[in-house]
């Protein structure tokens, strides 16, 4: 199916869009399987049962939340070009991690956390396709993201608040 893009000057169409989503960021889970246990048949023999696959609840649940607060910063239509896309995500400090984050002056990483940057960063692109861009396939690099003059490369920080800060450059299509 193609996509109709409209016609918009490219004065029109912003260089680089950037967003906060709040939230405590989900990593994206495995699709589950279910059913598909034998059935025994008239005759004796047995037949596998119907089975169905399903995203869980939690993921459904933080794309939704991603895709609705990322909507009032969207681009006039999904890019088709290249996308250089940056993104942080705060998690919540531990109690046992309080002191050591006050001592180092509020930039301390979560290391060994269990949910990976691979997963988190998938959440994201999965939720902003057709939104921002028309596949996550577009996303040819991450690129570091500035923070009060501070740059920050993509990845996964502590913070007092949990959120998720995204930075989506658009590239031309000759590189």
């Amino acid at each position: 199916m193609r996509v109709r893009q409209p016609i918009i000057h490219e004065s029109e169409y912003p260089e680089d869009i950037r967003f906060i989503v709040y939230g405590h960021s989900v990593p994206k889970a495995r699709a589950r399987t279910v059913g598909g246990q034998p059935v025994e048949q008239a005759d004796g023999t047995f037949k596998k049962g119907k089975s169905h696959t399903f995203t869980p609840k939690t993921t459904v649940e933080w794309e939704a939340s991603i895709y609705g607060q990322s909507l009032a910063s969207k681009p006039p239509y999904p890019w088709r070009g290249g996308v250089a896309l940056g993104v942080l995500f705060f998690k919540r400090i531990p109690k046992t991690k309080r002191k050591k984050f006050e001592r180092s002056g509020g930039l301390m990483r979560p290391v060994g956390a269990r949910d990976d940057y691979d997963n988190l960063i998938k959440t994201v692109k999965d939720a902003l396709n057709g939104i921002y861009w028309l596949d996550d396939g577009q996303v040819v690099e991450y690129i570091p993201v500035e923070i009060e003059g501070k740059e920050l490369h993509p990845g996964k920080y502590f913070s007092d608040l949990p959120r998720i800060e995204i930075l989506v450059k658009f590239l031309d299509d000759v590189m």
